[in-house]
């Protein structure tokens, strides 16, 4: 009896459960996961997180509403989610936002899925690409339209028009609304479900479980299928001081310097369509304001997408680049340049110049630019270190961080918290967001004003010898040392903090 006993002791040892709950402040919660299977997801009452590990390998961390899962190496979780609060997770080609009701994924090529109520629903722009729901399925594709649903099939497009209505044609429309209908309502009325796959797609290369449905892939973003491609060479020469100009419509740029004297582009056009399809896009290279490589349409409809590398000598300079759907990334380059991408991030790293970066869907991430920078994103957040010169940024949705930036000028968010290093203030800053909480490292040597002001929370003061002329729950000006440059700092709905910078 006592082995048996002393054997059960050290089985329950062996298959117990290490359980850590938290508590993160806010009604929308930011998740990040490293190391880290999910596998079981659900929503439970209460506020606070319930993570459970088969051991004690699992670790987290929480900043202000963020919380980062961590393990040394690959752990298995359950993840109970409190039902009342809403999440984010960032993928690689996208965000997702869900809560128990909805999964919402808007793409960085900006394509929207939504799962919510047994429905789904894809958008392209304004444009509605699918929708799967109680009054049937709905299909556009290129320049054809599909509905089906209980009266029978219907296919419309420039080319031809067919109705199939009768008996069989209900029959059907009928059972192909019931099949698809049933499968995506049992996955729609589980958001845990959804997430779970999406989770563990991007965090684990092995993890086979297909979520190929949502249109995501965790290798590209430009989500216009891999299964037909074709590599392009090209190398140009080029002139000392020569800028490079790069126009593409789908699919991320990507351009480092390198030792050599000529300019090597490195294109992969790819299509799910077909083979031919790749033939209706053409790598161009002309000069114009300097060298100009194109992805040329011959046809405007073609389902081509296009991923540049490029390797260029490090001392010709960068002038425009340009992705209507894509991203686009800079290292160990310099120029006064100009990025756009209407759908896709802007990364930018070791930079010697002035940047004008505008996303309007995707994050925006710079670090070590010797030069100044005006960067908006409308749906995206914004990182910066070590800048030198004069700063603007701003995003409609989105979190800002902010290190290193000795002349910041400007940082507005509408949506999204905001972390801002001020080492040295030789003019004035504005910090400004309507949601989200404002959080500042001062030096303590600095001879500034403050001006602070929420509406709807209040202001806290950590280590910092200000001198107040006026404070309340939610309002504040005060002197930091003589004085000197405005910080103003605004927020709607969140707490502001100054506290002093530590080391």
């Amino acid at each position: 009896m006592k082995k048996i006993f002393t054997l059960l002791i050290l089985l329950a040892t062996v298959f117990a459960v290490a359980e850590q709950t938290v508590q993160v402040d806010g009604e929308e919660i930011r998740l990040q996961f490293e190391n880290i299977i999910i596998k079981k997801l659900s929503f439970i009452d209460g506020d606070e997180i319930i993570i459970n590990g088969k051991t004690k390998n699992v670790d987290f961390k929480v900043e202000e509403n963020l919380l980062l899962i961590t393990a040394e190496s690959e752990e298995n979780i359950k993840l109970e989610l409190p039902a009342a609060k809403k999440y984010v997770y960032e993928m690689e080609d996208g965000v997702v936002h869900f809560d128990q009701e909805q999964v919402l994924v808007t793409k960085n090529d900006g394509e929207v899925i939504q799962f919510k109520d047994g429905n789904l629903l894809v958008l392209d722009g304004e444009e509605t690409r699918v929708e799967i729901g109680k009054d049937g399925i709905f299909v556009l594709e290129d320049d054809q339209k599909v509905e089906i649903n209980s009266q029978g099939i219907i296919i419309d497009s420039d080319s031809e028009y067919k109705e199939l209505t009768g008996f069989w044609g209900k029959l059907l429309g009928g059972f192909i609304k019931m099949v698809v209908k049933g499968s995506v309502s049992m996955i729609g009325k589980n958001p845990e479900v959804i997430m779970k796959s999406i989770i563990n797609e991007e965090n684990d290369e092995y993890y086979d479980y297909d979520i190929s449905f949502l249109g995501i892939n965790k290798d590209d973003g430009d989500g216009f299928g891999r299964k037909y491609s074709d590599e392009v060479k090209l190398t140009h020469q080029v002139q000392a001081g020569q800028k490079l100009n790069v126009m593409n419509r789908n699919g991320s740029i990507t351009v480092k310097s390198w030792d050599q004297d000529v300019i090597e582009i490195n294109a992969l056009k790819q299509s799910g369509k077909s083979k031919e399809e790749l033939e209706k896009v053409e790598i161009v290279i002309y000069e114009m304001d300097g060298v100009t490589v194109e992805s040329k349409f011959i046809d405007q409809m073609a389902k081509v997408s296009v991923k540049y590398e490029i390797f260029i000598p490090k001392d010709v300079l960068i002038g425009e680049l340009n992705s209507s759907n894509g991203s686009l990334k800079l290292s160990d380059c310099r120029g006064n340049s100009v990025l756009r991408s209407s759908n896709g991030s802007i990364e930018v790293s070791d930079f010697e110049g002035d940047v004008k970066a505008r996303t309007s869907n995707g994050r925006i991430e710079v670090i070590n630019l010797k030069g100044m920078l005006d960067a908006i994103t409308s749906n995206g957040s914004i990182g910066l270190s070590g800048i030198t010169g004069p700063v603007e940024i701003q995003s409609s949705n989105g979190r800002l961080e902010i290190e290193n930036c000795p002349v910041l000028k400007k940082a507005i968010t509408s949506n999204g918290s905001i972390e801002v290093e001020i080492l040295q203030m030789n003019d004035d800053v504005t910090l400004s967001t309507s949601n989200g909480r404002i959080s500042t490292y001062i030096n303590p040597d600095l001879n500034i004003e403050v001006a602070a002001i929420t509406s709807n929370s209040k202001i806290e003061i950590e280590d910092l010898s200000v001198q107040i002329q006026n404070f309340s729950s939610n309002n504040l000006s005060g002197i930091l040392g003589t004085g000197g440059p405005m910080l103003n700092l605004k927020t709607s709905n969140s707490k502001i903090y100054l506290r002093k910078i530590s080391g």
